[in-house]
């Protein structure tokens, strides 16, 4: 399970052109290439409440000057669980 453009963006890693990309990522060890199932058996809980605090200056630039900026931190907490497991399969190569 893979977004395109992180699959596309992974591919540039390899700059210098060498064909041996994936089995250098993989290195001697399975490569998980592919996880496919039935996502209605998959949940996704996220906790009531979250925490937001104000961030009244924010600094950046070369020298960490303040930019004039007002910005926020939110932290909110949640979690998955895959309620039967025999719904998904992981697809895996050796390197």
């Amino acid at each position: 399970m893979v977004n395109k453009a992180t699959y596309n963006k992974t591919r540039q890693f390899d700059t210098a052109g060498d064909a041996n990309l994936w089995e250098r990522i993989g290195a001697s060890t399975p490569i998980k290439i592919l996880l496919l199932g039935d996502f209605k058996w998959f949940l996704i809980v996220d906790k009531v409440g979250t925490s937001v605090e104000l961030i009244p200056h924010l600094f950046g630039g070369t020298a960490d000057y303040p930019t004039g900026q007002r910005g926020m931190y939110a932290v909110w907490c949640n979690s998955s669980k895959a309620l039967d497991s025999n719904a998904f399969r992981l697809l895996k190569a050796k390197a």
